[in-house]
């Protein structure tokens, strides 16, 4: 007769324990389809027992709710959707406003991205209370076509004043997160990189090979991978990889973006450069390590790229292959304290050229302990304790 009255009380105690579970809001201003760092934080804080949901912009041909990866997400449908670019303020007051309305019960609103902090503030503006956490995702004060002066200005202005030295702030690299603890005081900020989930095993595919059997047996394949767009040095790799032996040098581009038609003519016209269409997630990692190296070129043109550690950077780790990459601070950092690849200079074509030959003729198995000890060490899962501690913390005090 013992086992309906211990079933009873477990039912009380998992309620009461989803009770204290602390309720999170992540707020972020675009369509939640592609933000794979917005949905990790997520699935870490469910996984261990917050309640945390998405709360995005709606667009249409999108569902205004559902579910990503047991992640819930609502989108937010505007009324002044349809109003011109240069009425933003209003769009995003609105956002605020219902947002305010309907989550103001949260115990905590994590805000990805500058925008996200405007929004709240439009709110507390509004009387909005409650609990923030800040994901900057990069230096938002100087990012890549950030022209406009006075907007900088009020994005510094804005985190001086809402980030507190207390507030809870995620930021992507070190070189990010010396700038915002000496510009802003934080004594609670925390290193948390765009690392990819680890894989349970690092094999090497076939996957260009096969779909491209005119690929030479004994080229080394170089792939680059993400969004295809302009200020990722795309133009010189292409340059580059147009002066070396077909036979020895090809190239993969593998993405999405608004540059995909126009290297697809490159490709065509190339017989050493090829271009994959982007990929779902969980399938990166087959694609990826069917190449003998990564390269990601990023410009130096601002300093959010300067200290950036892109995502590409990580999934090439994880997918067991070295790297190329552009002198960058901290992705140069990342690459000589890990030797797991070579630093070139990505705006010389002669500097992309002369690193390619001397990683083909170093080989990629000269790295190969070093990226699995990497691999090992750079993944989402070693973030997590920091994050859920963060917010344990937010929520009790």
């Amino acid at each position: 007769m013992r086992e309906p009255t211990d079933t009873r009380s477990e039912e009380l105690n998992a309620a009461k324990t989803k009770e204290r579970s602390p309720r999170i809001v992540s707020v972020v201003l675009n369509d939640f389809q592609n933000d794979n760092r917005v949905l990790k934080m997520c699935k870490t804080l469910r996984k261990h027992g917050c309640l945390a949901e998405v709360v995005a912009l709606w667009r249409p041909g999108l569902e205004l709710s559902g579910q990503v990866e047991e992640v819930p997400y609502r989108r937010i449908k505007l009324k002044t959707y349809s109003w011109p670019s240069a009425l933003n303020f209003f769009k995003m007051l609105e956002f605020s406003w219902r947002l305010r309305w309907n989550y103001r019960s949260k115990d905590i609103w994590l805000l990805n991205d500058f925008e996200a902090l405007l929004v709240y503030a439009l709110g507390a503006l509004l009387g909005l209370r409650v609990k923030i956490a800040y994901d900057s995702h990069e230096l938002q004060s100087d990012r890549a076509g950030m022209t406009n002066p006075w907007y900088r200005r009020m994005v510094i202005a804005v985190e001086r004043l809402f980030l507190k030295a207390t507030t809870p702030v995620f930021n992507v690299s070190p070189g990010i997160v010396n700038i915002y603890e000496q510009r802003y005081g934080l004594k609670n900020q925390h290193l948390i990189m765009n690392l990819p989930e680890g894989r349970p095993e690092l094999g090497h595919h076939s996957k260009f090979r096969d779909r491209w059997p005119q690929i030479h047996p004994d080229a080394t394949v170089f792939i680059c991978q993400g969004k295809l767009t302009r200020q990722r040095g795309l133009e010189i790799l292409v340059q580059a990889f147009e002066r070396l032996n077909p036979d020895e040098f090809v190239l993969v581009l593998m993405g999405f973006g608004p540059m995909y038609d126009e290297l697809a003519a490159v490709a065509e016209a190339s017989p050493n450069i090829y271009i994959h269409p982007a990929v779902p997630h969980s399938e990166i990692t087959d694609y990826t390590s069917s190449a003998d190296w990564g390269i990601t070129n990023v410009q130096n043109i601002c300093l959010s790229y300067l200290h950036s550690l892109p995502n590409k950077l990580f999934e090439y780790v994880q997918s067991g292959i070295p790297v190329i990459a552009s002198n960058l601070e901290d992705t140069e950092n990342f690459i000589r304290d890990n030797e797991v690849g070579l630093v070139m200079d990505g705006e010389s074509i002669e500097s992309v050229v002369n690193t390619l030959r001397e990683a083909r003729e170093l080989g990629a198995a000269r790295f190969g302990a070093a990226v699995l000890r990497a691999a090992e060490k750079y993944r989402w899962e070693r973030q997590e304790p920091t994050i859920v501690k963060t917010f344990d913390e937010l929520a009790s005090s």
